[in-house]
């Protein structure tokens, strides 16, 4: 296994090693190598990786920087009394409880709906506070006509989004003045309004009864556009009792025929009624379990004659082919003799 070589590679041992133990150290220090070289480039790839988080952490305190020097300078040039009104910004980062009651501050107006600040700001997050959701008597145009910036309400959360991050607000059920849950049992609660654009129906409302009066009837608990009574020098509707249909075990009395014959000739009207009767009586007139199955029958009927149809035209087609063949045949063959 070893030779008596001086000047090998265990030169001074007495011994060098064989081509095999040469080949086997050759291919392991190729191997550490290129292991060195993977960690060195592993290294210089996770340095450019923080290199380029910090790059980018820089850039983001730099932009909130400016904005605060922005805000600051618009601040100054504020007066003293919207300074001094204007409330603070929200630094809170956490959702609040499902069906918790917060008192909050609009902080901004929007088409879709108002943001509500809960407390101070510096616990939880800004809320969605939607249009659909602002009043409980029906449907709101503008959400400018029930809230504007700065007014003080009192809501409940009524939908959590944990991954988002966001949640959703409700003022319809919720006392302003003190902040009562009138729908502690959360039967009132409606979920988001995403799906095909098709409004919700309205909430089922268990004795609730609005701080309202009526303009057109003077009574309280509704809205004038929701009064059916018509007012004092409204239009009244009685309601009209429909009469029943005469019967073959009923016979028409003169009352009848006259209520029947309204607004007709009551000798024309007689006689129809005589003549449907009698047909009715001999049983002329057909159901209509039996008209469809008579028409089912002449369907099938139909059907089974364009199949007879079909073939005896495929019979025909095939017919005239035999033919051609058996002429070219004809032709092809040699004549005898």
């Amino acid at each position: 296994m070893f030779s008596d070589d001086d000047d090998g590679f265990f030169a001074g041992r007495g011994r060098s090693p064989s081509p095999e133990q040469r080949e086997t150290r050759s291919r392991q220090d190729s191997d550490h190598r290129r292991d060195d070289r993977r960690r060195d480039e592993d290294r210089r790839r996770d340095d450019d990786r923080r290199g380029r988080d910090d790059d980018r952490r820089r850039r983001d305190d730099d932009r909130k920087r400016r904005d605060d020097d922005r805000r600051g300078r618009d601040d100054d040039r504020r007066p003293d009394f919207i300074k001094r009104d204007r409330p603070a910004r929200t630094t809170g980062r956490e959702i609040p409880k499902l069906y918790s009651i917060h008192k909050g501050t609009i902080v901004r107006v929007q088409d879709y709906g108002a943001f509500v600040r809960l407390g101070d700001g510096s616990t939880y997050k800004d809320g969605l506070l939607h249009i659909s959701r602002l009043s409980s008597s029906g449907r709101v145009d503008s959400v400018a006509d029930v809230v504007s910036q700065d007014d003080i309400v009192w809501v409940k959360v009524i939908e959590v989004k944990e991954e988002e991050g966001k949640f959703s607000l409700d003022m319809r059920f919720v006392g302003q003045k003190d902040g009562e849950d009138q729908d502690p049992g959360n039967v009132q609660v409606d979920t988001g309004r995403k799906g095909s654009g098709k409004s919700a129906p309205e909430p089922i409302r268990i004795g609730a009864i609005q701080a309202t009066t009526c303009s057109r009837c003077g009574a309280r608990g509704h809205a004038a556009r929701e009064c059916w009574s018509g007012g004092a020098g409204g239009k009244h509707y009685d309601l009209v009792e429909e009469a029943e249909p005469p019967s073959l075990n009923n016979p028409v009395s003169a009352q009848d025929l006259e209520t029947l014959s309204k607004g007709h000739d009551a000798s024309v009207v007689k006689a129809a009624l005589k003549a449907y009767f009698k047909r009715k009586a001999e049983g002329k007139d057909s159901s209509s379990s039996s008209s469809s199955s008579s028409d089912k029958k002449k369907k099938k009927d139909k059907k089974k004659e364009k199949k007879q149809k079909k073939k005896e035209k495929k019979a025909k087609k095939k017919e005239k082919k035999l033919q051609k063949k058996a002429a070219k045949e004809a032709k092809k063959a040699p004549p005898e003799g």
